[in-house]
């Protein structure tokens, strides 16, 4: 399609394009509705919440790699997801905020990763062509 696109229009079709894996069932094997191994993916919101399933599938493989999907994995992301939200409650009520002294969020955040990277390059050794 994006070839096609290209070739018809001498244009890109677009600005980036996200290569990604299949989501597949528990057990490796690629749904089929004639399988009947489909997942419903409205249901899974409604059981668990759209939180536990958009973790359950970003989680636990890097890019391009196929998504082993299983209830109890969504299960157990859907009881991650309920801790995350009850300790930022608990922060929350009991006047623990996250902390912007020394310029905005932004900034600060920036500065970390900045930091971050250069302690990470520092300690890096060149290897010989």
């Amino acid at each position: 399609m994006l070839m096609a696109g290209y070739f018809n229009t001498g244009q890109k079709p677009w600005e980036k394009l996200y290569l990604h894996g299949l989501v597949r069932a528990a057990d490796g094997s690629k749904m089929s509705k004639s399988k009947g191994n489909v997942v419903d993916p409205l249901g899974l919101i409604d059981q668990y919440g759209a939180d536990a399933l958009r973790f359950s599938l970003v989680t636990g493989v890097t890019p391009g790699q196929d998504v082993p999907l299983s209830m109890e994995r969504v299960k157990v992301n859907r009881n991650f997801c309920n801790k995350l939200w009850n300790a930022t409650r608990f922060c929350q009520s009991n006047g623990i905020g996250a902390s912007t002294s020394g310029g905005d969020a932004e900034s600060t955040s920036q500065s970390r990763a900045t930091a971050r990277c250069t302690n990470d390059t520092d300690t890096l050794e060149l290897l010989p062509l």
